[in-house]
C-alpha cells in the first residue's frame, strides 16, 4: 500500500506550487514481503502535470509511465491544452489500457493528478481523484476543491494515510505552513506507524512556472531520487533537492544550500 498526500504551497503573494509525496514500499499480502524503491510518483517534463498514486502496485505505475512518455512526446495533447482536457485525455488512456487486458489480477487503485492552469501570478492549481473498484471494475473520477488561503496538505491518502491524519490533528507546530506540512508525513514516516508504508519519501511537483517535476530528497544522510538511493552520479546540481525539514539541500554535501532558508 502507500502514503500519500498532496500539498500546496501558498506565499505572501498567493498559492506558489502544489507537490504530490509519497513513500517507496512497495508490498506483497504484508509488509513482510516488500520493496522499499518502487516509483509512485510521476512529473512530466513537458507539462506542468504532476502524478501520484496507491493501491496496486503493478498497472498504475506502469500505466503512469506509457503516459507521461505520451506527453512528454508530445504526442497526447499539445502544451497548449486546458488542464481539463489533459485530465480527460489521461483518464481515456488509463481506461483504455485497463479494458485492453483478459482477467487481470487488478486490485483497487487511486491516482492523483495535479495540473495547472496558466502561468505566473495569475496561474491557478487544479487537482483530480480518479479511483478505480476492481469489484464492478468501476471508474470514480472527481476533482478536488483547493483552498487558495494557507499552505496545507490538500489530500491524503492510502494504507498510511489515518496516522499521517492524526498526526495532523495532534501537530501544533509551524501550522498553515509547507514545511509543517511536510514534516509531520516525513516525521510518520520515519516512526513507522503504518507498516505497510516504508524506503525514502519521494516528491513531484510544480511551481508557477514551467512543468513538473521530480526532485531530490536527502534522506538519512543518503540521497534518493524516484524513490531509489542514488550511489553514484556527480551533475547533482541537474536536479533540486530537498531536506527532511523540507530546506532546499546540496546532494554533494547533503546539507542544507548555504543561501537557503532555515526551517
Amino acid at each position: 500500500m502507500t502514503s500519500i498526500a498532496v500539498e500546496l504551497s501558498v506565499d505572501q503573494r498567493g498559492p506558489c506550487a502544489l507537490y504530490i509525496v509519497s513513500d517507496s514500499r512497495i508490498t506483497w499480502g504484508g509488509a513482510q514481503s516488500r520493496w522499499d524503491s518502487g516509483q509512485k510518483v510521476f512529473a512530466s517534463q513537458f507539462t506542468p502535470d504532476i502524478f501520484g498514486f496507491c493501491g496496486d502496485a503493478y498497472f498504475p505505475p506502469l500505466i503512469l509511465s506509457q503516459i507521461i512518455s505520451q506527453i512528454d512526446a508530445g504526442i497526447l495533447f499539445s502544451r497548449t491544452a486546458p488542464p481539463a482536457e489533459r485530465h480527460a485525455k489521461t483518464v481515456k488512456l488509463f481506461q483504455s489500457a485497463i479494458r485492453n487486458s483478459q482477467n487481470p489480477p487488478i486490485n483497487s487503485f487511486t491516482i492523483f493528478h495535479g495540473s495547472r492552469e496558466g502561468e505566473g501570478m495569475k496561474s491557478r492549481f487544479r487537482l483530480w481523484r480518479t479511483r478505480y473498484e476492481k469489484n464492478g471494475r468501476l471508474w470514480k473520477n472527481e476533482e478536488l476543491p483547493v483552498e487558495e488561503a494557507r499552505s496545507y496538505l490538500a489530500a491524503i491518502d492510502g494504507s498510511g494515510a489515518a496516522h499521517v491524519r492524526r498526526s495532523l490533528s495532534d501537530s501544533q507546530t509551524e501550522p498553515g505552513t509547507s514545511r509543517g506540512a511536510f514534516r509531520v508525513f516525513f516525521d510518520e514516516l520515519k516512526l513507522g506507524s503504518d507498516p505497510l508504508s516504508g524506503g525514502a519519501p519521494q516528491l513531484v511537483g510544480m511551481w508557477r512556472i514551467g512543468p513538473g517535476r521530480h526532485f531530490g530528497m536527502i534522506w538519512n544522510r543518503k540521497r534518493y531520487f524516484c524513490g531509489t538511493e542514488v550511489r553514484i552520479g556527480t551533475d547533482f546540481d541537474n536536479a533540486f533537492w530537498f531536506n527532511e525539514k523540507f530546506e532546499r539541500a546540496d546532494a554533494r554535501t547533503l546539507s542544507r544550500l548555504k543561501d537557503a532558508k532555515e526551517h
